[in-house]
């Protein structure tokens, strides 16, 4: 019986990603400001974080930047809510993988 719980979730969790990826690609291909977002989120992403100094003012320069265009501040709100909420989605199937692979073990 747990067979089937794990095979189940574990066809979420793959449908999961790769839905994630189809609407995050078509999100990027009909909104410009989207492929601004992942841009700005590239530049974010060039200064490592354990360059603390470096890092802080890379990431006021990168704040600065965002409030002198609200438009593509908002699309990089809209692309990383998007993200974190495939990322939750995925996480969820996850771990019902895991539960279902080990209720046998420990259930």
């Amino acid at each position: 019986m747990w067979f089937w719980g794990f095979l189940a979730s574990g066809m979420a969790l793959v449908g999961t990603v790769v839905q994630a990826r189809s609407a995050l690609a078509e999100l990027v291909e009909r909104d410009p400001l989207a492929r601004s977002a992942l841009a700005v989120d590239e530049f974010a992403r060039e200064v490592p974080r354990w360059r603390l100094v470096s890092w802080l003012r890379h990431r006021r320069l990168l704040e600065q930047l965002k409030t002198e265009s609200p438009a593509e501040a908002s699309a990089y709100r809209r692309v990383w809510a998007a993200v974190w909420a495939w990322s939750l989605l995925a996480t969820s199937a996850l771990v019902a993988s895991i539960g279902a692979l080990l209720t046998p073990i420990f259930g």
